[in-house]
């Protein structure tokens, strides 16, 4: 994902799937109500804030008022992958740090509501596998606070697909445990299983 702007550095650079004008939709986000700022989402790539319902429903919401993608400005702590699925949600999603959503938030509060000048560029690494370092190596979910789960034991929750040994287990884990799709087995050898 890359971001650009008046006020905003690019963070880094892959293969683009999405170049749009990221705006900031409703900040309290709820069930029961409607997104406030329909028409300046429409078209646009919608910043959103973590909580107040499902990733899935905040990525269908968007959707259907034509949003074209949503980045999630995530609570304090490590990035994780949004968890859900909805074969109906066409739009790409991704979260992003805290503190890169204060960043966003602060650029975005620079310009008028539905023209911020800023971009963003949702991007596809075909090198990079989900939740892998920069050597290909699978993340383990060690993050610095504790959380339930959190172990050198468990894989990245942004792992795909879903593995067994992540710190809770998916309503999309309907594969196979073999060394084809999980890698569970290779864990627990190296770990002296």
């Amino acid at each position: 994902m890359r971001f650009s702007g008046r006020h905003v550095r690019p963070v880094f650079l892959a293969r683009p799937i999405l170049v749009s004008p990221l705006v900031s939709a409703s900040s309290k986000f709820s069930l029961l109500i409607q997104i406030l700022n329909a028409a300046a989402v429409k078209g646009n790539i919608a910043l959103v804030d973590r909580g107040g319902c499902e990733f899935m429903l905040k990525a269908r919401h968007l959707q259907e008022v034509g949003a074209k993608g949503m980045v999630v400005d995530n609570a304090a702590g490590p990035v994780t992958g949004l968890g859900g699925s909805d074969p109906s949600i066409r739009i790409p999603a991704v979260r992003i740090s805290l503190e890169a959503g204060a960043a966003l938030k602060a650029a975005l509060a620079l310009g008028p509501r539905t023209q911020s000048g800023v971009a963003a560029n949702l991007l596809t690494d075909p090198e990079r596998l989900a939740g892998t370092d920069n050597a290909r190596r699978v993340r383990m979910f060690a993050p610095a606070d504790f959380d339930p789960g959190s172990s050198v034991s468990h894989f990245s929750t942004d792992a795909k697909p879903n593995q067994l040994m992540e710190p809770s287990i998916n309503g999309d884990l309907t594969h196979e445990v073999s060394a084809q799709k999980d890698l569970t087995h290779a864990l627990l050898v190296d770990i002296g299983w």
